[in-house]
């Protein structure tokens, strides 16, 4: 299956909300113990992400895939965090 990719102006302008990435995993059924054995990220780094902490890249690359497998559905549909002031530099 080839993946489309996303334009820049699509990444830069949209975060991942990885706190809401977390949580729809969890409520497919995803402990953070099993998320942690799915992903080989620890459980404690996984509530950080959940709870505000930006993942390094290999990480976030990890979750979001599995989040895509999981729910069959494309990156571009991760959860985004919306905001009227977002301006691609995190201010």
């Amino acid at each position: 299956m080839i993946e489309t990719c996303v334009t820049f102006e699509q990444v830069r302008l949209r975060p991942t909300d990885w706190s809401r990435l977390l949580l729809e995993l969890r409520k497919a059924g995803y402990t953070y113990g099993t998320l942690a054995s799915a992903v080989a990220i620890s459980r404690t780094q996984l509530f950080r992400y959940a709870t505000g902490a930006i993942p390094k890249h290999d990480d976030g690359e990890v979750l979001i895939a599995f989040w895509c497998e999981v729910y069959g559905r494309a990156r571009q549909d991760a959860p985004v965090k919306i905001s009227r002031n977002w301006n691609g530099l995190g201010v």
